[in-house]
């Protein structure tokens, strides 16, 4: 998709610009990773998980469960829409 992206600005505009767009997809590549980090993080923060206890309570455990269930399909479901868009060009 990104060297659809590419050509599309250069046919649409007329200059080359890959620079801009290749380092703007690369930056934000970087930061969608702590980002996720910190969303798992508070996450379990939020549900009281305590490191190194063997014996987690129910709500620590749902929310470990929310974490690698229902948060990705919440983004997922946001990237869907976005494509939406994508594919009606």
């Amino acid at each position: 998709m990104l060297p659809d992206t590419v050509e599309y600005g250069e046919a649409k505009t007329g200059k080359k610009t890959e620079g801009v767009i290749y380092s703007f997809f690369s930056f934000s590549q970087k930061m969608a990773t702590p980002l996720a980090g910190s969303i798992a993080a508070l996450t379990l923060h939020l549900c009281g998980y305590t490191p190194g206890s063997t014996v987690q309570t129910d709500l620590v455990l749902n929310g470990i469960l929310s974490t690698l269930t229902f948060t990705p399909i919440v983004f997922i479901g946001l990237s869907a829409v976005v494509l939406r868009f994508y594919i009606s060009l």
